[in-house]
C-alpha cells in the first residue's frame, strides 16, 4: 500500500464539510493563503496533527476540534490553539485540513492498526 494515495487534498476545516467516518490521522494548518487542492505537505503553517480510531472517524474528531476552538467543546489540541488564536471566526476562515482513512477495528483497538505495511 502505497500511504501518499491515500493523502486527501487539503481542504477548508468546516463544520459540515463532506469527510468520512472513518478512522484516520489528520493535519490542521493554519494560512492566510487559500491552499485548498494542494497535496498535503510537511510545512511550518501545520498547527496540529491529530489520529483519531473512533466510531465517529475523522469527521466527529474534527467537528470536536471545531467546537473547541469555537469554545463549545472539549478537544485537547483544539483547546491548545483556541489558548493561542482566541478569535474563532477570524481563525477557521485560515484553518485546513488533510488527512488519511486508516482501516482499524474502532471497538477492539490493536497495535498492528496503526501500523503502516
Amino acid at each position: 500500500m502505497h500511504v501518499r494515495k491515500k493523502i486527501f487534498r487539503v481542504v477548508p476545516l468546516e463544520p459540515k464539510r463532506r469527510i468520512r467516518e472513518v478512522p484516520g490521522v489528520y493535519a490542521i494548518a493554519k494560512s492566510r493563503k487559500d491552499i485548498t487542492g494542494r497535496c498535503f505537505e510537511w510545512k511550518k503553517e501545520i498547527i496540529y496533527i491529530g489520529v483519531t480510531n473512533a466510531i465517529w472517524g475523522l469527521k466527529g474528531r474534527l467537528k470536536q476540534f471545531d467546537n473547541a476552538i469555537a469554545d463549545k467543546g472539549r478537544h485537547g489540541g483544539g483547546e491548545r490553539v483556541l489558548y493561542k488564536y482566541r478569535d474563532y471566526n477570524k481563525l477557521v476562515k485560515q484553518l485546513y485540513v488533510s488527512g488519511a482513512p486508516f482501516r482499524c477495528t474502532v471497538k477492539l483497538p490493536q497495535p498492528t492498526d496503526l501500523r503502516i505495511k
